[in-house]
């Protein structure tokens, strides 16, 4: 698990970097912004915790604000479909669970490596 938070800190600044470089007008969460907000969750995803927790909530809030359009659900299909393959040890399935987990209204399909998320 150490080696996920050290692989996901790095991921982070790098394409932090990037994000900053972002339009502030663009309403579409780069998938750096996806997964800094999902980051809490992940000992939920990965079936260590029975519930997401506030901060883990928190992250699921922010991006339902993202996910209003059609363009930025799509992002974050897409960043969770080419991070699926990355993170083994996630439950996919828990992923598409957790608005309901934190009383959020998303939409989000079953993520697997192979979802159309242009659907």
């Amino acid at each position: 698990m150490n080696r996920l938070v050290v692989f996901l800190a790095i991921l982070a600044l790098v394409f932090g970097l990037a994000e900053a470089k972002k339009g502030k007008g663009d309403h579409t969460p780069s998938c750096t912004t996806v997964i800094n907000d999902l980051q809490p969750c992940f000992l939920y995803l990965m079936g260590i915790e029975k519930s997401p927790d506030e901060i883990c909530c928190k992250g699921v809030k922010k991006l339902a604000k993202y996910a209003k359009k059609k363009k930025a659900r799509k992002a974050i299909c897409e960043c969770a479909k080419s991070k699926a393959a990355t993170f083994g040890s996630i439950d996919l399935s828990r992923v598409s669970k957790l608005p309901k987990e934190c009383g959020v209204s998303l939409k989000l399909p079953h993520i697997s490596p192979n979802i159309d998320c242009s659907k």
